[in-house]
């Protein structure tokens, strides 16, 4: 174990630095940042000159690109590097190993508008749910509600752990789709706090959380590798934001179409408006992977490969999970005395989320409406 290094220690190392000492000894002439040149010797600018012109909606990212913001590059860099920068000589960057430092990786045409989108539509689960307008339900409507919202919890908390960890493993270079992913987990974040809050609002509660066993996919070894998928940004971003959010999204609009009042509805609105920016962003990203690729047709058979495996298994965990089609079943029923109406209803559902997801795929350029292994028929 290395010595604990006393303040005094410190104190002396950091009067060392050459810039403090500097200072000490009265010589405050700034650096040579103030008065260097784009591309000159010192490497103390990037750019210069260049002057962004706010639209109508404010000054966005697409008004810095118009105004000669460098645009992303095919590669990124192996330092922190900010895009647009130049490398200061004096001060190296430490080499860095990104996971995603490709453009073709992780990059969306529509990422800079999700993002001001994102950011102009924020919304607080405290504030901007009237919750005092909350009216009762029965209790056999209020327990399913309360259990879909805690089902909606763990999923929420679940695409946030999947996407956090690649806001260090996507290089600097492009820092316009590691400022998306930092909104997503943040309407995530607001997401599970206000299904949350509204299992709480009314006189209910936590109702349990727990995924469906997966015997049947085990057996045909339709089970994913976790591991892999996020160790992947194409295989994480399908999984999480191409084919879970869009289910996810689908069964939003089904709640929403479900609730009993004016609150309940209100909370589905908002949060399927910043569901579909993700929704949104998965598509796009894989339509530019798919276009960009160095090998497209190695890389769409993988996807394939990986569909295989995520169709099943996560319609299975999250369309077909009890603890999603049950207490559908009663909203949609009116109540427990209904809820052979509600599993009609939801039947059209799952025919919905199939049909979605498969456009989803035709409009990437994916298609798989000749190999998908979610049956054209409801399995209920």
């Amino acid at each position: 174990m290395s010595a604990r290094v006393t303040p005094k220690q410190a104190w002396e190392t950091m009067r060392e630095l050459p810039h403090l000492k500097r200072i000490r000894r009265g010589d405050l002439e700034p650096g040579h940042w103030l008065t260097a040149e784009p591309g000159d010797a010192s490497g103390a600018w990037g750019s210069w000159g260049i002057k962004a012109t706010p639209s109508k909606r404010g000054l966005t990212l697409m008004n810095l690109i118009e105004a000669g913001d460098p645009p992303p590059p095919a590669e990124g860099y192996a330092t922190q590097q900010i895009r647009g920068a130049a490398m200061d000589r004096q001060w190296p960057l430490f080499p860095m190993t990104y996971s995603a430092n490709k453009r073709y990786q992780v990059w969306a045409d529509n990422v800079m508008a999700l993002y001001e989108e994102a950011v102009s539509r924020q919304w607080s689960a405290t504030k901007d749910i009237p919750w005092e307008r909350l009216t009762p339900l029965p209790k056999e409507l209020e327990r399913a509600l309360c259990m879909i919202c805690t089902h909606f919890t763990r999923v929420e908390f679940l695409a946030a752990d999947h996407l956090g960890e690649w806001l260090a493993k996507i290089g600097y270079a492009y820092h316009e789709v590691k400022m998306f992913l930092g909104a997503q987990i943040m309407d995530e974040t607001r997401h599970l706090e206000v299904f949350r809050k509204r299992a709480f609002a009314n006189g209910g509660g936590m109702g349990s959380s727990m995924q469906p066993k997966m015997d049947t996919a085990a057996v045909l070894g339709l089970m994913p590798d976790q591991v892999s998928i996020r160790a992947d940004y194409n295989k994480n971003s399908y999984a999480v934001q191409f084919i879970d959010e869009g289910i996810v999204l689908d069964l939003f609009r089904f709640s929403e179409f479900l609730c009993q009042t004016e609150v309940d509805k209100i909370m589905f609105q908002r949060i399927m408006q910043d569901e579909a920016r993700h929704v949104s962003y998965g598509a796009m990203r894989l339509k530019f992977y798919l276009e960009n690729c160095p090998d497209r047709e190695e890389e769409t058979e993988r996807l394939h490969a990986l569909a295989d495996t995520l169709e099943v298994s996560h319609a299975v965990a999250i369309l077909l999970n009890p603890d999603t089609m049950e207490p559908s079943a009663v909203l949609a029923g009116g109540g427990v005395s209904g809820m052979d109406k509600g599993y009609e209803a939801y039947r059209k559902l799952y025919v919905r989320v199939r049909e979605e997801y498969l456009r989803r795929c035709d409009t990437v350029g994916f298609s798989r409406r000749d190999r998908c292994l979610l049956p054209p028929e409801p399995p209920f």
